[in-house]
């Protein structure tokens, strides 16, 4: 539908976290939203400069340019991915409560582990360069943590990250892994198989669609 084909477009036009795009999504809706990109006057948004408009505007514009919406529900669906957006069954209303919530997620996996209740899951998140005691304690953690039933939601880099996905998955949890490039891309590269366990038993998502690598934002 209008509203899904949006959002979609927003995703890869949009930076994640964008305020402009979250203020406009909020007052007017994704397709109104996507059409004042490409509109010659400001849209309606009380306290945000024009300027600071004028700009959103032109670098939306741009990126609009790159892509099409269509290709990237193929490619989605290409690699077993579902696009889930607010309102749909499997949406965590939890992101609802961010000031800037994501315009779309791109899932993989069972979705299901996604709608769990705030006071249900924990994230654990530490160094990269993480000490063979640093990881020995997380695993204790986790192990702990999922025969309390709760689910582990985190990142899926090198050191604690890892070492908590991993141990999620040894539990006989369903962890959730955020990404912060397109699904298609594991990144770090090197977790790649440790993405595909993910997928397999949990879900894995990201903010943006295939083929987009991780940024600044």
């Amino acid at each position: 539908d209008a509203e899904r084909v949006s959002r979609v477009t927003l995703s890869y036009a949009s930076e994640p976290g964008d305020a402009i795009t979250a203020a406009m999504l909020t007052r007017h809706g994704a397709v109104a939203t996507l059409d004042a990109i490409t509109s010659n006057r400001p849209p309606d948004l009380p306290n945000i400069a024009d300027d600071a408009i004028a700009d959103w505007q032109s670098r939306l514009a741009a990126r609009l340019q790159t892509r099409t919406p269509g290709i990237v529900i193929q490619s989605a669906l290409h690699y077993g991915m579902t696009i889930v957006i607010p309102g749909d069954p499997d949406w965590p209303t939890q992101l609802d409560d961010l000031p800037n919530p994501p315009v779309a997620l791109y899932v993989k996996g069972d979705p299901s582990p996604l709608g769990r209740e705030i006071t249900s899951i924990v994230t654990l998140a530490g160094s990269r360069a993480a000490t063979g005691y640093g990881e020995f304690v997380t695993q204790e953690a986790v192990q702990g943590l999922v025969a309390e039933g709760f689910t582990v939601v985190s990142g899926v880099a090198y050191g604690i990250e890892g070492a908590a996905m991993r141990a999620a998955l040894a539990a006989g949890d369903r962890p959730v892994a955020f990404l912060a490039g397109g699904l298609d891309r594991p990144y770090p590269a090197g977790h790649e198989l440790l993405f595909d366990r993910i997928a397999e038993h949990g879900v894995v998502v990201s903010e943006v669609p295939p083929g987009m690598t991780p940024t600044k934002w």
